[in-house]
């Protein structure tokens, strides 16, 4: 089975199946862009955890890619000065 069945496939039995998967993309291209600035600007996870208020794991976490609460990520993005249009969407 091509890809693109398998796919197709999946989007006949959930009619979820995109939103999930834009929701999916949207938290890792979040992920993608904290981890971009952090390392741009010199700073350690530590850091952007203690102004976050957020524990050096949950920034770990978002960066490893793991399922974590979407206020964790907009904490993260606050604590870097960051907002939507600095996502590549």
């Amino acid at each position: 089975m091509k890809y693109t069945e398998f796919k197709d496939s999946l989007r006949k039995d959930d009619p979820e199946f995109d939103s999930r998967i834009n929701a999916e993309k949207l938290r890792v291209d979040m992920a993608v862009a904290i981890v971009q600035k952090r390392e741009k600007e010199g700073f350690s996870q530590k850091v952007i955890a203690n102004i976050a208020h957020l524990t050096q794991q949950q920034i770990s976490k978002i960066e490893n890619g793991e399922n974590c609460n979407i206020d964790t990520y907009f904490k993260a993005m606050a604590a870097l000065g960051m907002n939507f249009k600095d996502i590549a969407i």
